[in-house]
């Protein structure tokens, strides 16, 4: 049986959530043989700066699709799964 939600997702999630730097982030993740992605709306740049370190730092991950856009103006946003397509998840 293949799990839906890979257990490397899984693992980054649970390191970002971790983390009080951006544990209150809007971020989700996908990966797809060791490649993750990260989409999502955060505060800052270094805040996404830091997202990626934590994901590239996981074990099994090979590369890191930063897709995180910075918004600070304190708005609400709809966030509609937004996810920036670098391969071909077949």
């Amino acid at each position: 049986m293949v799990s839906l939600v890979d257990s490397l997702t899984v693992k980054v999630e649970e390191a970002l959530m971790k983390d009080h730097r951006t544990g209150d982030s809007v971020i989700e993740v996908g990966s797809y043989q060791g490649i993750v992605t990260l989409s999502g709306w955060v505060d800052s740049v270094e805040i996404a700066k830091v997202a990626e370190e934590i994901a590239t730092c996981q074990e099994g991950v090979l590369r890191v699709i930063n897709s995180l856009v910075v918004d600070n103006s304190g708005k609400e946003m709809e966030y509609h799964n937004r996810v920036k397509q670098d391969f071909d998840f077949k």
